[in-house]
């Protein structure tokens, strides 16, 4: 049976289903060795293993119908461990050492952002079944396929469904920190726990001097009611949001700008009472070798040049310190956004911080929902 490249892009189910057609005994030929490179242990695990059945079920079906041109497959498996330095190692192992034809995976992202250059370097056909857009690129990778969408294309198929989450549900849009209040909202507020996450923490040190602790912890127990799950990381509400999971994700304005322009259906809304911020910081160590050097880089990134560099010319859409430095044309409109008068001294003190972050604990989250 010969597989043509259009085949393989459709999907390892489509191999499947073609190993369902009739197909002579297999001859006493050389079987075509295929290298795997599933996360069997580790943090991706999870997935990698119930793909790893699905693999070997279509390999046994394939090699029970006759194989590919009467040659079975083998595969050759090495566990990345969810680790893209053994992914990379095991994709060598596989290359030079067992010579295989074809490598599949590796199963996620991260570790396939690390393998696809080395085996494209050696001109190895790969198949995974990868998001990120850069990792199937004809030009750079002209022997690298992916089975499955890209980032852009889930991005768009979700599009309508996000975008009318809640419309839906008849839940307009909230303009302010008190519309989150409304029991429409219920289950559909996400925010991260301040004790993983500082995006978590300046909300938290935000509603204190916004509405003063007493009345900034009695909206907090109240907003508790309707978030659905408190993430570790401050990013993960906003992917949340744009995935259609929750309404309402809480998180810094430029993570959700970055989000938007990468194509998820989501608004940005700045609430109408004020909002906190937090200021990107560099700091010399007192008492290290090469001080002036240092001194000289601290230098460096507060100028405007540096906050172009890591700004406008990465697409990083904060705002830049230096007012010399220009703002990327996509960032928040500051003057458009009403700020509060932050004091990064006071909750910015270990002191401060671990005081309410435990005051959060014991009154906030260990309330029953």
């Amino acid at each position: 049976m010969s597989i043509t490249r259009r085949k393989l892009l459709v999907s390892t189910s489509a191999a499947v289903a073609a190993a369902t057609i009739a197909k002579p005994a297999i001859a006493a030929k050389d079987p075509i060795l295929i290298g795997y490179l599933p996360a069997l242990t580790g943090p991706s695990s999870s997935t990698g293993i119930g793909i790893n059945r699905g693999v070997q079920l279509a390999v046994d079906e394939i090699n029970k119908a006759g194989g590919v041109d009467g040659r079975p497959l083998e595969m050759i498996v090495r566990d990345t461990q969810s680790d893209p330095t053994k992914a990379v190692n095991g994709a060598a192992e596989l290359t030079r050492g067992q010579k295989v034809s074809v490598v599949f995976g590796p199963l996620n992202s991260g570790e396939t952002l690390a393998v696809v250059p080395m085996l494209a370097r050696l001109n190895i056909p790969q198949l995974h079944p990868c998001w990120v857009d850069s990792l199937a690129d004809p030009k750079k990778y002209p022997m690298c396929f992916r089975n499955g969408p890209t980032n852009q294309q889930i991005g768009g198929a979700a599009n309508k469904y996000v975008v009318e989450v809640l419309k839906k549900k008849n839940i307009p849009a909230p303009k302010c920190w008190a519309d989150l209040l409304d029991a429409k909202f219920r289950d559909e507020v996400q925010i991260a726990d301040p004790n993983s996450s500082g995006t978590a923490y300046v909300m938290l040190a935000t509603m204190v001097q916004l509405m003063g602790e007493d009345k900034g912890f009695a909206y907090l127990k109240a907003l508790h009611r309707n978030v659905n799950q408190y993430t570790k990381s401050g990013i993960a509400p906003v992917k949340s949001t744009a995935s259609g999971e929750n309404g309402v994700g809480i998180a810094f304005l430029h993570d959700m700008v970055t989000m938007r322009v990468q194509g998820a259906p989501i608004q940005t809304v700045a609430p109408c009472e004020g909002t906190g911020y937090e200021i990107g910081a560099v700091s010399l160590i007192k008492g290290r070798k090469n001080a002036e050097a240092a001194r000289r880089f601290v230098d460096w990134t507060l100028s405007a040049e540096a906050q172009k560099v890591v700004g406008v010319d990465q697409n990083i859409y904060s705002i830049p310190s230096n007012k010399a430095a220009p703002v990327h044309a996509q960032a928040p409109d500051i003057a458009s956004i009403k700020l509060i008068n932050y004091d990064s001294a006071k909750y910015g003190s270990s002191a401060e911080r671990n005081r309410l972050l435990k005051k959060w604990g014991d009154e906030v989250k260990a309330l029953p929902k």
